[in-house]
């Protein structure tokens, strides 16, 4: 993480969480709206989101990315 920093200090923070996905992305996942309405969606599974909470309880479910 030393080098990465180090070597990409000064570009955008939105290019770091994306560089980072693309060399580990099991340890830096980019997970938006879009990626889960597609995966509720393919769930069937339906939602009433009243915070925040409800995107972390689904994303840390293993069956979530089957």
């Amino acid at each position: 993480m030393d080098t990465f920093k180090k070597e990409f200090n000064s570009i955008s923070a939105i290019w770091k969480i994306f560089l980072l996905h693309v060399i580990v992305p099991q340890d830096y996942p980019i997970f938006d709206q879009h990626v889960l309405g597609k995966r509720l969606s393919r769930l069937q599974v339906k939602v009433k989101i009243s915070s925040d909470t409800v995107y972390l309880l689904l994303y840390k479910r293993p069956e979530f990315f089957i």
